[in-house]
C-alpha cells in the first residue's frame, strides 16, 4: 500500500514538473512590450530557471542573446524593484 502511495506521489510530481516546463515554454500572453528599454531583465531573471529545469535549448538561446545583444548603455529611468527581489 505504501509503495502505491509513493508511486502515485512521484507520478504527480513528474506531471506537475511537466506542466511548469510547459508554462515556461508557452507564456500566457504574446503581447511583446519592450520593457526596461530593451534591457532584457525578464530574460536574465529566467536564465537560472531555464538551466535548472533542463530547458537546454531555451537556455542556450537566452545565453546567446545576453552575450550578443545585452546593452546596459541606456539613458532612461526605470524601476528595477522586481528585478532585484
Amino acid at each position: 500500500m505504501i509503495h502505491l502511495m509513493l508511486l502515485r506521489m512521484i507520478q504527480l510530481t513528474l506531471q506537475r514538473r511537466g506542466k511548469v516546463k510547459e508554462a515556461m515554454l508557452h507564456p500566457q500572453t504574446k503581447n511583446v512590450v519592450n520593457s526596461f528599454g530593451g534591457l532584457g531583465a525578464t530574460l536574465m531573471d529566467s536564465l537560472d530557471t531555464l538551466y535548472i529545469m533542463g530547458l537546454d535549448e531555451q537556455f542556450q538561446r537566452a545565453r546567446e542573446w545576453v552575450t550578443n545583444s545585452l546593452d546596459f548603455n541606456k539613458n532612461y529611468d526605470a524601476s528595477v524593484f522586481e528585478t532585484t527581489i
